[in-house]
């Protein structure tokens, strides 16, 4: 008798266990999985034939980010499989504004006030993102890129018309930083950020 009792014990505290597994355990597998459902690791990635049905595929809804805080659109950016689309553009604000097309998140990110201060905690603490992430390794190695491409993307929208030709101007930190309407702007602006780490 007292090993009855002990099995309908167990099974009395297993149930309600189940029973929530199968009402909500399709939301507790999709939070484990991050915020997109597929990624270039997986089989059906690979039969995809153009980026139109990659995008498709991983296309987020505004409403499922807008309520979210800035630091979780951030992660949802960054978990991104074509992010990489970034290094695609000759320039930074191009490849911005081209990727945040088709990125929700990105798009959601650049919109909020608090980006910038959410992206400089982000460069300051990368290894603490890349663990909020749920993406294959080299995406979370990519986030050393990706962040410094959105910081100098917000910088340059900060930085005063170049003049034609070239010439100096006041750098965010108020250094004078010689610049060209070129590739080059790119590259000494880079040399320059790089330097202020």
């Amino acid at each position: 008798m007292q090993k009855s009792s002990i099995i309908w014990l167990i099974l009395l505290l297993l149930v309600p266990i189940l029973v929530y597994f199968i009402f909500y355990g399709d939301e507790i597998s999709s939070m484990d999985s991050g915020f997109y459902d597929i990624n270039y690791e997986d089989p059906e990635w690979k039969e995809f034939e153009t980026s139109a049905e990659m995008r498709a595929a991983i296309y987020i809804p505004e409403e499922d980010l807008v309520d979210l805080p800035t630091d979780e659109v951030l992660i949802a950016v960054l978990e991104y499989p074509l992010i990489g689309d970034l290094f695609v553009f000759n320039d930074i604000e191009t490849a911005v504004r081209c990727v945040s097309e088709h990125c929700t998140a990105l798009r959601i990110f650049l919109s909020r006030e608090d980006a910038e201060q959410v992206l400089d905690d982000a460069l300051l603490n990368m290894e603490s993102v890349s663990e909020k992430m749920h993406s294959p390794d080299l995406d979370k190695e990519g986030i050393k890129y990706i962040l410094p491409v959105l910081k100098l993307y917000f910088d340059l929208l900060d930085m005063p018309p170049i003049p034609d030709g070239g010439g100096y101007v006041k750098a965010p930190d108020g250094t004078d930083v010689y610049v060209r309407i070129d590739h080059d702007l790119l590259i000494v602006y880079w040399d320059y950020y790089n330097s202020s780490l």
